[in-house]
């Protein structure tokens, strides 16, 4: 898991470099949670029937989801040391349609990404 820096910021005035590095390590923790389900699409495409088309492209596009993730990780990690430093946004507006919350926060102030656990959820 990477660490954010951390500033003093109000959700109203983010250093854009910060920014991007937030969502940057987003990027990065959707990839490895990618990475992690790929093995189990994998299993399961094997136990399917493999004349089922339609599966199989599908299990074939999480590869290619895998794999652009990854791309866009590597993309987002280079962005924040191109950026100016004094270069801020306002981030308020673009968040308000998140339904997320504890992703908001993390992309709006120091908050801390917690590790994968990879337990069961019901909702």
């Amino acid at each position: 898991m990477k660490r954010t820096k951390s500033l003093d910021v109000t959700p109203a005035s983010v250093p854009l470099p910060l920014v991007m590095e937030r969502v940057a390590g987003e990027v990065g923790d959707l990839n490895s949670l990618a990475e992690a389900l790929q093995s189990v699409v994998g299993r399961l495409t094997m136990l399917a029937d493999p004349d089922d088309a339609e599966l199989m492209t599908t299990a074939q596009s999480f590869d290619l989801l895998t794999q652009r993730l990854g791309s866009l990780s590597g993309f987002l990690d280079h962005l924040p040391g191109l950026l100016p430093g004094a270069c801020r946004i306002d981030v308020a507006d673009a968040t308000r349609a998140m339904p997320l919350a504890s992703l908001k926060d993390r992309l709006c102030h120091d908050v801390r990404r917690p590790e994968p656990t990879y337990e069961l959820e019901l909702f």
